[in-house]
């Protein structure tokens, strides 16, 4: 069993592209869906280049021989962002709904207790 650290990479893309990559010590034994990353400076040089993004060609025998970059999918916005001035916006008016609230109570409170006192 060799003890140096080396990349695998999962053989098959996630469903965003990215093929997961990690450190792994054993060498002799590598897990199922998972391809070494060989030590040759070409092959290294290509995988830091194009991770997570990458297209991997395997030989017969699945040993990786080659690597190459693919182009970042462009990011689908779910939200329209908000500027700090409406954040703070927003953030006041929820700051003024909850001291609304706790006013009410208050003051229902206040005329509990007032109904307390004087025996209403």
């Amino acid at each position: 069993m060799k003890n140096s650290m080396r990349i695998i990479i999962k053989i098959k893309a996630e469903a965003n592209g990215v093929h997961r990559d990690q450190a792994w010590n054993d060498t002799s034994s590598i897990p199922d869906g998972y391809v070494l990353l060989p030590e040759g400076e070409e092959v290294q040089a290509a995988y830091e280049a194009a991770k997570p993004f990458m297209d991997l060609e395997l030989d017969e025998n699945g040993v990786l021989v080659g690597i190459t970059a693919l182009d970042k999918p462009e990011e689908t916005a779910t939200e329209t962002p908000i500027d700090a001035v409406t954040q703070t916006q927003i953030a006041l008016a929820e700051l003024a709904e909850v001291e609304a609230a706790h006013d009410l109570e208050n003051k229902l409170a206040l005329a509990e207790l007032a109904e307390v006192l004087t025996g209403g």
